[in-house]
């Protein structure tokens, strides 16, 4: 009982003079679920008035968690109440969508989230493309939703799809599958992988060899998808395979392979903005690098670089120096062990350079 206490029960907690009560994951998701019984219960059995109430508490009050365990327990239980309460449902959640600032682009993970807890049911599929038709780019943001999403385009596919995902465990191995198949539909997609701590060598690391494969899914020879944002840590063999088509670059890499980077950059002519995280370990080898061409046309570049010590300052200038193509530059310094002469000395070096930064942060 102490440990089902723990889990389910609110604990009290003192936050200046007021008490308040905290309740844990797994205590908020039973009462999440408890809520969309009581919401099936009364639109199965309720009056009209009560069915009337219950609506638009669900709409107006609650969690969309709610909703998607609604739709879920709908489809189970009352399947012939479904298409009524259910598109009213999804009515709503497009209706929270519509007060956004942009809704030509908005995260679509709780439609998907729907179409996942109906089991794929038909009628909530046809809602929930109905809505999502009607917007011209998608993001989708959890990586549980690429299952619905699949389902979702053989019905309607937007003109932009972007898939940023945030936590690196979320993200597994099968989303090499998924990508195969986005690549069969006529969509220009962005791929933003999760950022991840940076290793020693982030071009060895297993975290590269994996987003090495989702590119390469992403990029398929031959395919109609267009490829225009990526973000990820790459191997030699990832950069390879970088397309042509991109517009936006940020890639985490080891100081060792920055050449190979920039000569595959030469074949990326429609690039504009382009981000490289490394590690200052090494860099001394990189100050022989070749300086970016001028006709690449950049909008913007960015180096984050991690782990500088004041030793690697006059490297750090001759590196930024050779990356500087005019176009405006911005120099990150991260986990740096740099006093304030320190900093000084490298804005001094990057003046003897003719190096003009929009941005420094140590």
């Amino acid at each position: 009982m102490e440990i089902l206490g723990h889990y389910l029960c609110p604990r009290k907690t003192r936050k200046d003079l007021e008490i308040e009560l905290q309740y844990s994951y797994r205590h908020l998701r039973m009462q999440e679920f408890d809520a969309s019984k009581y919401v099936c219960k009364i639109i199965s059995k309720g009056s009209n008035a009560e069915i009337k109430r219950i609506m638009n508490e669900i709409q107006e009050e609650w969690h969309s968690n709610i909703r998607n365990h609604t739709i879920a327990l709908l489809t189970e239980r009352f399947p012939e109440r479904l298409t009524k309460y259910g598109c009213r449902i999804v009515d709503f959640e497009n209706a929270i969508l519509n007060n956004k600032d942009d809704f030509d682009k908005l995260n679509v993970d709780n439609f998907l989230r729907m179409v996942f807890e109906s089991h794929y049911n038909k009628a909530v599929v046809n809602m929930v493309t109905t809505k999502m038709a009607k917007m011209r780019e998608w993001e989708v943001h959890s990586p549980s939703g690429l299952s619905a999403l699949m389902v979702v385009l053989q019905q309607t596919k937007p003109k932009g799809l972007t898939l940023q995902f945030i936590d690196q465990t979320s993200v597994s191995t099968s989303l090499t599958g998924y990508l195969a198949n986005i690549t069969k539909y006529h969509l220009t997609f962005r791929l933003m992988l999760p950022k991840t701590p940076l290793d020693e060598n982030p071009s060895s690391s297993p975290t590269a060899a994996v987003h090495d494969a989702f590119l390469s899914a992403a990029t398929l020879p031959g395919d109609n998808t267009t490829l225009k944002w990526f973000s990820g840590f790459l191997s030699r063999t990832g950069i390879q395979q970088l397309p042509p088509s991109l517009t936006y670059l940020r890639v985490g890499l080891s100081s060792e392979d920055l050449q190979r980077l920039f000569l595959r950059i030469l074949r990326i002519k429609e690039l504009k903005y382009l981000v490289i995280s490394m590690r200052c370990s090494n860099i001394e080898n990189v100050v022989n690098l070749g300086k970016l061409q001028t006709t690449l046309d950049l909008t913007n570049i960015g180096i984050a670089l991690y782990g500088a010590e004041e030793t690697d300052l006059p490297h750090i200038a001759t590196l930024v120096q050779r990356c500087f193509t005019g176009a405006p530059l911005h120099l990150w310094l991260h986990e740096a062990n740099i006093t304030g002469d320190g900093a000084a000395q490298l804005l001094q070096l990057l003046c003897n350079h003719n190096v003009k930064c929009k941005e420094i942060k140590i």
